[in-house]
């Protein structure tokens, strides 16, 4: 469904300069029986001296700003 939404909305514009946003972020999941989790750099309760991390899914969102 992504693919198709992307090529039209590049169909519609042609020869056009179109800027892309993404953005990451870890979805918090605890507990022993949770499929595909990892351990994962949590920026936001990071700090310079202190590294914060978070058990979950790491989910990537790539957008076309239109």
């Amino acid at each position: 469904m992504g693919r198709i939404l992307a090529t039209a909305i590049i169909q519609l514009i042609p020869g056009e300069r179109i800027t892309v946003a993404m953005d990451d972020i870890t979805a918090q999941h605890k507990g022993k029986k949770v499929y595909g989790k990892g351990c994962h750099h949590d920026a936001v309760r990071s700090t310079h001296t202190h590294i914060a991390y978070r058990w979950g899914h790491k989910w990537v969102v790539l957008a076309i700003v239109v």
